[in-house]
């Protein structure tokens, strides 16, 4: 009989090499009240409704919730012209994206993503055993997408690609016809996902649902969380093929959504002028905080979402790294990044315009 006194459990191998994920602080020394700009929410908050059928909802808790959030689905697919049949919801992309993964990559097939993407897609791969790829962006083209390079890179184990439209954090974008020369650049086997947590604070569109419903390789993601400030429920949503539903459905957890949080997502939908008020709220005081920078001499690549990129330049007021240091002495949380090249960066949430009119006055002391 051997000795097995010193075993103990080891994990898959790659797993103790990705780096912990990080949320946005929410909390700086000596400050009671800080103005929390690190972690991309909507400021202004969800629609009363919501609330209001939370309370309705919370007197059903004793009850499972329908395992597939049938009436969610039926009122998204309301809202975009879609299939009922091609919407899928759970718990956010965080679920639905490794899910995915789950369902059509094996130990050893390749997963592709472009670089300065959201950390998790790299960790989702890692845990499955798939090998992560990463792809160039061109920074000197506003972080496009280098198209010319997918092709290359591609090989018989490739079987995902995904984007995020728009970029966290460079906010770059794409529009139709790149996403379709994208895809046209993927054999038939390889799931291009497209990732549109920020969408509705962009000028995209519905360009990539409407592709996705005429191909079988296609999912688009989308949340929430963002516009619909609905951060704390985690729901999100996807659609594709119904035989990539399918698979995904299989997979997913038993009741992934809560009462609560399906009557909530309902009720959001319900008051889409509410989000759309919001939305242009915080278009509007990101061109005007965008321009103030500029004109203090930071680099800001043009930023699509409802939060902008602060890179350094010589003509800049400040270094990155004291102008983080600047920001929390005063109370005002941000994210501190590095990007490709090991380029620190700082990603700064719209806020309100008093909260914005904070950061300009602390990043540009002398204007």
């Amino acid at each position: 009989m051997t000795d097995q006194t010193n075993d103990v459990p080891v994990p898959v191998p790659g797993v103790m090499d990705v780096p912990d994920y990080f949320q946005g602080a929410s909390s700086a020394p000596g400050i009671d009240q800080p103005i929390k700009l690190s972690s991309n929410e909507n400021v202004y908050g969800s629609s009363p409704r919501v609330a209001d059928a939370i309370c309705d909802a919370a007197t059903e808790v004793h009850h499972y919730p329908e395992g597939t959030a049938q009436a969610l689905s039926h009122a998204i697919a309301a809202v975009h012209d879609i299939d009922p049949a091609r919407v899928l919801t759970s718990t956010g992309s965080d679920d639905l994206i490794p899910t995915l993964m789950r369902a059509f990559l094996q130990r050893g097939d390749e997963g592709h993503f472009f670089a300065d993407a959201f950390p998790k897609y790299r960790t989702n791969l890692i845990g499955i055993g798939a090998n992560p790829v990463q792809m160039p962006r061109d920074k000197d083209r506003d972080y496009a997408l280098c198209l010319e390079s997918v092709s290359r890179q591609l090989t018989a184990r490739s079987k995902l690609l995904i984007v995020d439209n728009p970029c966290n954090p460079t906010g770059a974008v794409f529009d139709a016809d790149a996403l379709s020369r994208l895809h046209a650049a993927l054999p038939g086997n390889v799931v291009l996902a497209i990732d549109e947590a920020y969408v509705e604070f962009s000028d995209i569109g519905d360009a990539a649902l409407r592709l996705a419903q005429g191909h079988q390789n296609i999912v688009v993601f989308r949340t929430f969380s963002k516009a619909f400030s609905l951060a704390g429920l985690r729901i999100g949503w996807c659609t594709g093929a119904p035989p990539l539903l399918a698979a995904m459905q299989r997979l997913r957890p038993t009741f992934p959504l809560t009462n609560l949080s399906i009557a909530a997502a309902i009720a959001a939908l319900d008051d889409r002028p509410h989000m759309e008020k919001s939305v242009a709220m915080i278009r509007q005081t990101r061109s005007r905080v965008v321009n103030a920078l500029r004109a203090a001499g930071w680099n800001i690549q043009q930023p699509h979402g409802n939060f902008l990129m602060l890179r350094g330049a010589l003509s800049a007021p400040l270094t990155i790294k004291a102008a983080q240091s600047l920001l929390l002495s005063m109370g005002i949380l941000v994210r501190p990044l590095t990007i490709q090249g090991g380029e620190p960066v700082l990603r700064i949430t719209i806020g309100t315009d008093a909260h914005m009119q904070c950061v300009i006055q602390t990043l540009c002391p002398h204007g």
